[in-house]
């Protein structure tokens, strides 16, 4: 069933927005929060289709999750379903995380090939590669990927481009495996940087965050914690184009300057004229 939106135009957005939480982020985040052995507070998680398909994967392999007052509460089980249901995690490309979550949890893990939008050519070759380092077995057959491991452990992995969520299942993968592992070429844009410190505040030892090489050295276990995820620098660019194409005046309040310095720049160049305040952009005409 397809779906369409009919846009009326002519008429000026004006007003006030209060920005969303990072779905690429969250994604990843919620994941990870199946590495705990406590409960896991998410604060700002977008309520979006791709965002609830996550809850809806990490509920099924093995957490209880609560919703409400802003905040989503995640308590994983002391065991997980080493079987990913195949119905949700072809709508959701990040699906592909659960590979790393539960090869370090239960040893094995089996489940289709990522879904989510078809947007270009998106491999994810490297991501097995790392894992076949790190001491695992794959086979990939007929659209599903069977992966096992007595115990992961650490290595040196180089990408040949800086795939954000290669980045950040390999993390994962190696938050608890034995002894040290290096990514070279790693991604470090705002989400993934967002990533790694919520991984942090679960107790993951990891040097390098914000550069291209990242050194991991595992620990028995990770804890619990309380997180806010980040704003989502993309919506707000958005928001702010949609007001300047159609004449108006607004604010998008939830912004970190520091994630949209090339942004900023390019509306300069264009004659579009904003104003940065603490925590918030200002569209003027």
């Amino acid at each position: 069933m397809r779906t369409k939106l009919l846009i009326e135009g002519g008429n000026r957005l004006n007003g006030v927005i209060n920005n969303q939480g990072a779905k690429n982020s969250a994604l990843h985040v919620i994941a990870g929060s199946l590495l705990a052995t406590g409960e896991v507070i998410l604060k700002n998680v977008p309520a979006l289709e791709d965002v609830r398909n996550m809850i809806a994967l990490v509920q099924a392999t093995g957490a209880d999750v609560n919703w409400h007052d802003e905040a989503l509460e995640i308590t994983p089980k002391s065991t997980l379903s080493p079987v990913v249901p195949a119905d949700i995690a072809m709508k959701v490309r990040s699906s592909l995380l659960m590979l790393s979550v539960l090869l370090s949890k239960t040893g094995c893990a089996v489940l289709p090939l990522p879904g989510g939008c078809e947007i270009g050519q998106r491999r994810f070759d490297m991501h097995l590669d790392g894992l076949r380092a790190m001491g695992a077995e794959i086979e990939v057959n007929e659209g599903v990927i069977k992966a096992k491991a007595r115990r992961l452990h650490g290595a040196e992995i180089s990408f040949y481009y800086p795939t954000v969520t290669g980045t950040m299942n390999l993390v994962l993968a190696a938050v608890l495996a034995d002894g040290v592992t290096a990514i070279r070429n790693a991604a470090a844009n705002p989400e993934v940087v967002d990533f790694l410190r919520f991984m942090r505040t679960l107790g993951a030892r990891i040097d390098g965050i914000g550069t291209r090489v990242l050194r991991i050295t595992g620990v028995q276990e990770l804890g619990s914690t309380v997180f806010q995820v980040m704003y989502d620098r993309i919506a707000a660019i958005s928001y702010i184009l949609a007001g300047a194409v159609t004449g108006g005046e607004l604010a998008v309040r939830g912004v970190d300057h520091r994630h949209l310095s090339a942004e900023m720049q390019k509306l300069g160049e264009a004659g579009i004229d904003v104003k940065c305040g603490p925590n918030e952009l200002t569209l003027c005409r």
